[in-house]
């Protein structure tokens, strides 16, 4: 899989893309301010109210949004022009396009990591910084109201045909903002995610099955 290719994919791995995606299928995204797949200078968006960050890498480093940190950052952002994913990342990262993405700054509560596979949302991490599960949690669960949320991630399933990947959300005042794809997510679950899986496909068949 890491050196599959599909310009679809391709595409949506460019974050700039992935939210026009998004508001296709109806979430809610971080309002876009600029994106730019050239170098210029980006100093006038550091003003503390937007996000300056490369569209097309998964990496949580070079995403700036203080006034204190604009001659740096716009130094580094356009050197990511010249800088594509990881040797370990997906073939498709790696051909992204390349590009800048400013957009307004959601200061989020949670960040929520929804797993789908084979079309379901399977499990949701539920995170409050880099890496820092609070909980795994499903479409029922006491934080946060998944229920259209997770609607509409079936119907992206339904188009894009994937197996397995997951879309990145953060999350404010109970709202959820869809952020990005990861087409080769890798992550920790919990014990009984085995048996989660299980027993969910299961009730949806014979659900489908009385239908």
């Amino acid at each position: 899989k890491k050196k599959k290719k599909c310009e679809n994919l391709k595409k949506l791995n460019n974050k700039y893309f992935a939210k026009k995606f998004f508001i296709k299928h109806g979430l809610n995204v971080a309002n876009l301010i600029y994106y730019s797949n050239t170098k210029e200078n980006f100093e006038r968006f550091f003003n503390g109210k937007f996000v300056v960050k490369p569209a097309h890498m998964s990496e949580s480093r070079n995403v700036f949004k203080k006034s204190s940190q604009k001659l740096y950052g716009n130094y580094a952002m356009n050197k990511v022009f010249d800088k594509s994913a990881g040797e370990k990342e997906p073939l498709m990262l790696d051909q992204a396009e390349r590009g800048v993405i400013v957009e307004e700054y959601i200061r989020a509560k949670y960040e929520l990591k929804v797993f789908v596979l084979y079309g379901n949302p399977i499990i949701a991490s539920l995170q409050n910084g880099l890496n820092n599960v609070i909980d795994y949690i499903q479409e029922e669960n006491k934080y946060i109201d998944l229920k259209d949320t997770y609607k509409k991630i079936s119907n992206i399933a339904k188009e894009l045909r994937l197996d397995f990947f997951r879309i990145d959300f953060l999350i404010k005042e109970n709202i959820a903002y869809a952020s990005e794809f990861a087409f080769r997510p890798s992550t920790t679950m919990p014990k009984n995610i085995t048996e989660l899986i299980y027993n969910k496909w299961l009730l949806n068949s014979i659900i489908h099955r009385i239908k």
